[in-house]
């Protein structure tokens, strides 16, 4: 873990410099964990662990909590992942990914055999809960909190979802129907929805802004009005009459 966590530095961490600190007592604190509870014959743990771990340690703000949960994910949701190798993953991926793009969006799945492209581009994603490839810290949170509430397989349903949702679905077909194009524009996935998302806060910002501005012009009108009490006004009616 420690050589993967050197070998990866430009994750979560850069968005969270606060937190450097507490890097080599979280490495220290998790392979400890793990190495007693055994919960991996040779304690090593798989690239992108530190992505996960880097999440938990933001949210928990504590290297030896963060230790405890990871540790129990370790054992459980990420079992698979721990193992010396992805067999079993990959074994898993081919069993669900396409079949269940071909459930949802045939046209898609076609196109995605054409090309000849295997679904070992969502690896990444399962085994570190899209961590990876997402740099925003409240969404990848968000994330986690969904796949420790729910059953082990949600990642790679989310994968698929991440597949047929309509921007990347639209990414997709639009790429030459070759392996290295279509690979290369799957694993882009989770920044592209993350762009699109972006787009959408900065719009919904400046609208934001625009209504705030236009209240506080009429706010500012109403005040600038005189005001005319009753009395006054039925003074001005008899006054004409």
């Amino acid at each position: 873990m420690k050589r993967d966590t050197r070998a990866n530095e430009a994750a979560l961490w850069e968005h969270c410099s606060a937190l450097w600190e507490h890097r080599q007592a979280l490495c220290e604190h998790t392979c400890a964990a793990l190495c007693e509870q055994h919960v991996v014959h040779t304690c090593t743990c798989p690239q992108g662990y530190h992505d996960v771990a880097s999440v938990f340690l933001m949210t928990l703000s504590s290297p030896s909590l963060t230790s405890s949960v990871l540790s129990a994910v370790s054992s459980s949701h990420l079992r698979d992942a721990m193992s010396s190798d992805f067999t079993s993953l990959i074994l898993a991926l081919r069993l669900l990914i396409f079949p269940m793009v071909h459930l949802f969006d045939p046209a898609l799945h076609s196109f995605l055999r054409s090309s000849g492209v295997e679904p070992f581009f969502a690896l990444s994603w399962v085994i570190t809960w899209f961590s990876h490839d997402i740099r925003n810290i409240d969404t990848a949170s968000r994330l986690a909190d969904a796949f420790i509430a729910s059953h082990p397989l949600l990642p790679m349903y989310v994968s698929v979802a991440l597949m047929i949702h309509p921007e990347c679905r639209k990414f997709i077909l639009s790429t030459e129907c070759d392996f290295p194009m279509v690979h290369s524009v799957l694993c882009s996935l989770p920044g592209k929805v993350m762009e699109t998302e972006t787009r959408g806060e900065s719009r919904a910002k400046r609208v934001q802004g625009k209504r705030e501005q236009s209240e506080a012009r009429v706010s500012k009108n109403v005040r600038l009005t005189p005001r005319c009490s009753n009395a006054n006004l039925l003074h001005s009616f008899r006054s004409r009459g």
